[in-house]
């Protein structure tokens, strides 16, 4: 449903028919059932945006304002 990879990491939103998610599905159901899909998707959509952004921010850093 929603895909956003990293240089180091990847972020995934996936969906699995119930019938093929068992028991692992249902765990995972009890121990997040109060997240939203939509805030996760959110979440992986604007996650690199952040980074990119604390990237330039860094880059900029290092840059010598006096150095022609």
């Amino acid at each position: 449903m929603e895909v956003n990879a990293m240089p180091d990491h990847i972020h995934m939103l996936v969906r699995i028919p119930t019938k093929m998610s068992g028991l692992i599905g249902k765990r995972l159901l009890c121990r997040y059932s109060g997240i939203k899909l939509k805030t996760v998707a959110k979440y992986i959509r604007e996650h690199g945006s952040e980074d990119r952004l604390r990237d330039n921010l860094s880059k900029r850093e290092y840059v010598d304002p006096f150095k022609k």
